[in-house]
């Protein structure tokens, strides 16, 4: 029922309001259903992820305190042993730090962003840091710092392999950037953003140290500090694996 719920918002951009006409009634019944299943069975982690769905619900509604209300719960249920932990932790700090941003306070957003970003590269999918500097380059032209903007929307596509074509916030942000820097001035400021090793591109999304030094590979499977060292499997590195360009199921 959170994946339909899920499925439902797809439509949707990331600003308050921004719904794309999905149907918010219908995602909302579907989390509504998933949260009396998991409280029924008795399952926190379950609970935490419909109340996520839920607070993505407000939050495109425009209710902000029941959205923020919703989001924390969300963090306070959630555990780390929980596989799909990572996915709904990442989403509920982004759905945060986009409050903040709208509410005006750009330093929270980006706080709760970088959060995010180092939770994904943590634990989960480049997909889901990439989701993150999405966000981030919102909240850079924001604060009328398009270059930068420009710069992570290509650390972006670095991250997730593919730049993204058909996201409505995404597409929001490129424009608004190209509108104030022109094409060349564009051009330029994303060339900054691109060719960087994995690592590079972390730490451009505010990742900490001691997160890529746990977790970090680049693109050869070696540590990023150690270009030459011996490569190691791909199939086992956070930054390689699998899913790394991929999404994991919710």
């Amino acid at each position: 029922m959170c994946n339909r719920g899920d499925y439902a918002l797809r439509p949707a951009g990331l600003a308050v309001g921004d719904t794309g006409g999905c149907d918010l009634t219908a995602a909302r019944g579907d989390f509504e259903r998933a949260a009396a299943v998991a409280r029924r069975v008795g399952s926190p982690a379950y609970l935490a992820g419909a109340l996520r769905g839920l607070a993505d619900v407000a939050r495109l509604a425009g209710d902000l305190d029941e959205a923020t209300r919703l989001y924390e719960e969300t963090l306070a249920r959630l555990t780390p042993h929980w596989v799909k932990s990572d996915r709904h932790v990442v989403r509920a700090l982004l759905g945060l730090g986009r409050i903040a941003q709208e509410r005006g306070d750009l330093a929270t957003a980006r706080t709760r962003m970088r959060e995010a970003a180092a939770t994904a590269v943590a634990r989960g999918p480049l997909y889901d840091c990439a989701l993150a500097v999405e966000a981030l380059a919102g909240t850079a032209l924001c604060d009328d710092e398009p270059a930068t903007s420009a710069r992570l929307l290509a650390v972006a596509g670095e991250l997730r392999g593919v730049v993204t074509t058909d996201d409505r916030e995404v597409a929001r942000v490129r424009a608004g950037a190209r509108a104030r820097l022109g094409e060349d001035g564009y051009a330029a400021a994303y060339a900054t953003g691109t060719g960087l090793s994995l690592a590079e591109a972390c730490r451009l999304a505010g990742v900490p140290e001691e997160v890529l030094a746990a977790s970090s590979r680049d693109r050869n499977g070696r540590p990023p500090d150690l270009p030459d060292g011996p490569p190691t499997s791909p199939a086992t590195s956070p930054l390689t694996g699998p899913e790394a360009g991929g999404e994991r199921s919710v």
